[in-house]
């Protein structure tokens, strides 16, 4: 095989939406087969079959634990690729780029780049939030970052933090809908938050550091 011929292996191992949302879902932690079937709308059948196509051509890794296969991103350069094609797709694709930072009015969201993020958190200047699920922040977390999972976040919760401004939320990725609930459940409590320009993906590919439990 040529080293063309080994690019575009690699190239269509992203060529399916499928694997993508598989893709985005390991940048956040491992996870076995099941769980990635009971987090997409794929079938546990065609799940298995896109990591074993991954998996042979070097995009994922697979350990056993006891009856369970566990899956997980290869390395760094594969979410320097998954990010990058998102790049490329919000740049040529106007259609897409309207998707990102805007409510569900169409109105857009107010942001923050990670570089600015980073600049006030080193600095104690700001709270940072992330609504993913707990095992997924467990495996890894923007330092400093408090959790509140947006499935079962409520206002009570939001009152029990201890919050200041600015605020800071975040998910898994720059299309991920979790921070959106977040947003509104604090500008029902009349806070101003900012949603971060990307999430843990986007996080690792401009080199900021992460947190792991």
């Amino acid at each position: 095989m040529t080293v063309d011929e080994r690019f575009a292996t690699i190239a269509r191992s992203f060529g399916n939406a499928n694997r993508v949302k598989i893709l985005w879902l390991l940048v956040q932690a491992e996870h076995s087969v099941d769980a990635l079937t009971a987090k997409t709308d794929i079938s546990f059948a065609n799940v298995s079959q896109h990591l074993q196509t991954m998996r042979s051509n070097g995009l994922v890794e697979s350990r056993r634990d006891r009856n369970r296969v566990i899956y997980k991103i290869s390395d760094q350069s594969v979410i320097d690729m998954l990010v990058a094609t998102q790049n490329v797709a919000r740049v040529h694709f106007a259609d897409v780029n309207a998707k990102v930072y805007t409510d569900d009015a169409g109105m857009p969201i107010q942001t923050i780049h990670p570089q600015e993020a980073w600049d006030w958190l080193r600095g104690d200047e700001a709270v940072i939030i992330d609504a993913r699920p707990l095992e997924e922040f467990d495996s890894g977390h923007i330092p400093g970052a408090l959790s509140l999972p947006s499935e079962r976040a409520s206002a009570q919760d939001i009152e029990r933090l201890r919050l200041q401004e600015p605020l800071i939320v975040y998910g898994r990725h720059a299309f991920c809908p979790l921070p959106d609930r977040i947003i509104e459940l604090l500008k029902q409590q009349e806070w101003n938050p900012y949603r971060l320009e990307g999430g843990i993906p986007e996080w690792l590919y401009g080199g900021w550091p992460v947190a792991r439990k």
